[in-house]
């Protein structure tokens, strides 16, 4: 099968185009999109949240609800990083990126945030790798949701990495009943080569709730990946959901 053409974009990239092929694709890579400092320098307090929930797992002291929902995901609850909320939402206003969510959205969007967390994958705990999945199976069929997921360290190489499919339908075709069976015979039956993502600290992947994704970890992968997942819904899908929400004036 011919090589994808991959979805990337430059600074400087005109964002009706970017929201055309994230329409069309189902996600596109921002190659520099914010400084790498905003998200590096979140690093040590990200290192420090993961290792006070392993602290509680090890324990036996972590609820039931942390674990089914975060931790065996390899997510953390979000109270565990400092100021986190504040961070993502800082993040949202940054120039480049204000510019392309303002050509999504208009001036307002909105952060689901029981939805938006910390991330780790770990090659020496592949048991929490996250399987083919898409996040309307947990967000709800947005049809304005998307996933905006940025890295704190490279991805890919030594590194964890996601697999997108691109160019998949986009509505849902998954429950959170199915199997990890069933997941792999959707992607067979579908016949749609997967995207293994390389990134570094400032990219920004954007892809829709619809996407199918999973994790991607290889026998010669040695160091850890940290990232932030931000869900974004439209001001007139608000109304439609239950889950907090941050407002984010893109004005």
């Amino acid at each position: 099968m011919a090589e994808l053409s991959r979805p990337e974009f430059f600074p400087g990239s005109a964002s009706e185009d970017v929201f055309n092929t994230l329409k069309k694709r189902g996600a596109v890579l921002l190659r520099q999109i914010l400084p790498p400092h905003l998200l590096t320098d979140l690093l040590p307090r990200f290192q420090q949240g993961f290792a006070a929930e392993d602290r509680l797992f090890i324990s036996g002291q972590m609820l039931p609800e942390i674990y089914q929902n975060f931790y065996y995901y390899g997510h953390a609850e979000p109270n565990q990083i400092a100021n986190y909320y504040a961070w993502i939402t800082g993040l949202l206003q940054e120039g480049e990126l204000k510019r392309v969510l303002q050509a999504i959205y208009g001036s307002e969007a909105f952060i689901l945030v029981n939805k938006s967390f910390p991330g780790r994958q770990d090659p020496e705990r592949p048991v929490y790798a996250t399987p083919l999945h898409q996040d309307q199976e947990f967000t709800g069929p947005f049809g304005s949701g998307l996933n905006l997921w940025l890295p704190l360290t490279p991805v890919g190489g030594q590194f964890p990495t996601l697999e997108i499919c691109l160019d998949g339908p986009q509505r849902p075709l998954l429950q959170v009943t199915d199997t990890t069976e069933q997941r792999q015979q959707l992607l067979q039956d579908l016949g749609l080569d997967l995207w293994q993502v390389e990134m570094q600290p400032g990219d920004a992947l954007l892809f829709t709730c619809f996407t199918l994704h999973q994790t991607c970890i290889t026998a010669s992968m040695s160091e850890i990946r940290y990232s932030t997942e931000i869900r974004l819904v439209s001001a007139a899908e608000k109304q439609v959901t239950e889950a907090a929400l941050i407002a984010i004036d893109l004005s």
